[in-house]
């Protein structure tokens, strides 16, 4: 923000007149936050991850105590606010509210460097609506993308570059930020590292500036080595997972129709219809730069919406940082017009952005309303029982489901001795946290068997996870009742048992206790004698 903010009258003006806005906004998007975020619960996707997150707050180490497929930043984070506000939904609400106000601001600060209040309003209300408002829970994706986007804005706020103290200082702090989406998600922190290294190359002190962005970057991945304590084993890990997806998703990319996907392709269109005649203004640094991260942030809307298992029409989390720059991209070209039709030309395109952004607003806030996120399959995504157990208590979920934890959690909670272990092989690896549990390690942290990607993998992991069930054999397992049929996605959980090769172990070693349907405790047989 400009050193001379506070030097007048008018300029304390402008400064309170686009801050009543940042915060009634940031009221209004907690207040639905509040709202949306406890309007479905689902079992596989968020519980696993708060599980993982609870296993790292317990002290477990990911790809050393349990089997992880991502970075861990966005664990440690989770972890961060259950030891502030304990696990529960106090916990999973501050860490949605503080990352998606994070962006919202940093949207706001980026289109506001160089645009009037009014635009900047119109690409944050858009970063409102779009960044969480359709998941409505705290998810590694996000998590990557602020990260992401923080590195781009430590460059945007200081180019170009007035002093080789200033580059090495700033670079490195971008490279920092760089590292740390990096290893909350490989593919996007790579895509944010791309946009960062095209612009610096177009900067004066290039080869300073690129040595202290890979610096800022192993700094950061150095202080996480001692939390891994093994990073063999997350290369390992992490590397084989995107092996196995990236056959199904990276090709994507190849289709000249999928870039055309999700309309980020309209922002970039009309700059590059407004560059015409005007191509003289590349010669100019800042200008040059400004368009490098335009591009720069299609690129990585995109590559994310391709190479994400994240569904496709709700990968929208871009669309008001890209906004932002298409706005700060036309205004200076606009400024730069010497002849009035060109001046018209531009008028009627900012006003064509700004109407667009008006109308992806609306869309991306029809997505929030329906949970988007959560209706894959055609489910429906707004839960219809509510969630007794504390500390979930008032969360709604599916019935069927819903029910059953509750059940499951009133069992282990009275009939089960804390120090007897527990395995739960289903999609309800929420109970661990939810009872107190320390998690069952040595395992993945979720499980799915499906013909798109398998986790633990087929072979070494598949082997690892096994020998290590049957080396260290529970006292209590929760499983899917093997005797009835189901259909996708649960049918993807509830084939582990035949999937790890465990169906004679369990079998001959365990007895049913109780049916909770759809899911059966079993307790291991005593030995005779």
């Amino acid at each position: 923000m400009d050193s001379s903010l506070f030097s007048n009258r008018s300029n304390k003006t402008r400064f309170v007149s686009g801050l009543i806005p940042v915060v009634a906004i940031l009221i209004l998007n907690a207040y639905v936050l509040k709202i949306n975020a406890f309007r479905n619960f689902d079992f596989l996707d968020m519980g696993s991850y708060l599980d993982a997150s609870w296993r790292v707050y317990l002290g477990q180490r990911p790809y050393v105590d349990f089997l992880y497929f991502s970075g861990p930043v966005h664990l440690y984070i989770n972890a961060f606010f259950f030891h502030l506000f304990g696990f529960g939904k106090a916990a999973i609400l501050a860490h949605l509210v503080a990352a998606h106000s994070a962006a919202i601001v940093l949207t706001f600060l980026i289109a506001r460097k160089h645009t009037p209040v009014r635009v900047s309003i119109i690409c944050m209300i858009l970063t409102t609506a779009c960044f969480y408002w359709p998941v409505s829970h705290p998810w590694h994706n996000q998590t990557a993308h602020l990260w992401g986007l923080l590195s781009i804005g430590a460059l945007y706020f200081n180019i170009p570059f007035r002093s080789r103290k200033e580059a090495i200082w700033t670079v490195m702090l971008s490279g920092f930020f760089c590292g740390i989406a990096l290893l909350t998600k490989i593919n996007l922190g790579a895509a944010y590292g791309l946009i960062a290294l095209a612009v610096l190359l177009s900067s004066s002190f290039r080869r300073i500036s690129i040595s202290s962005f890979a610096t800022g970057i192993l700094l950061f991945l150095g202080m996480m080595s001692v939390f891994m304590t093994q990073p063999r084993l997350f290369l390992e890990q992490t590397f084989s997972y995107y092996n196995q997806v990236s056959r199904l998703r990276a090709p994507k990319l190849l289709s000249l129709n999928n870039w055309f996907a999700n309309d980020y392709w309209v922002f970039v269109t009309i700059i590059l219809v407004n560059m015409r005649g005007h191509f003289k203004l590349l010669r100019s640094q800042p200008f040059r730069q400004h368009l490098i991260l335009l591009v720069g942030i299609f690129f990585a809307g995109i590559a994310a919406l391709q190479t994400d298992a994240m569904s496709g029409e709700i990968n929208i989390f871009l669309w008001g940082i890209t906004a932002s720059f298409a706005f700060v991209v036309i205004l200076q070209i606009r400024k730069a017009c010497a002849v009035d039709t060109h001046q018209l030309r531009h008028r009627a395109s900012t006003t064509l952005l700004t109407l667009f952004s008006l109308f992806l607003i609306v869309k991306a806030a029809s997505h929030g309303i329906n949970l988007t996120k959560w209706s894959f399959l055609n489910r429906i995504p707004v839960g219809d029982y509510v969630m007794k157990s504390r500390p979930l208590q008032g969360w709604l979920s599916n019935e069927e489901q819903g029910k059953a934890f509750d059940g499951l959690a009133e069992f282990i909670n009275q009939r089960i001795p804390k120090h007897e272990s527990l395995l739960i092989l289903t999609d309800m690896q929420i109970l661990y946290p939810i009872t107190g549990w320390d998690s069952y390690r040595g395992i993945t942290f979720t499980f799915f068997a499906n013909p798109f990607a398998y986790f633990p993998l087929p072979g070494k992991q598949q082997k690892q996870v096994t020998q290590r069930i049957l080396n260290n054999p529970p006292d209590w397992i929760i499983t899917h009742d093997r005797n009835r049929e189901y259909k996708a996605p649960t049918s993807y959980v509830a084939s582990l048992v035949p999937y790890l090769e465990l169906t004679d172990f369990i079998d001959s070693s365990y007895e049913i206790v109780k049916e909770v349907s759809p899911y059966q405790i079993l307790r291991r047989k005593q030995a005779p004698g």
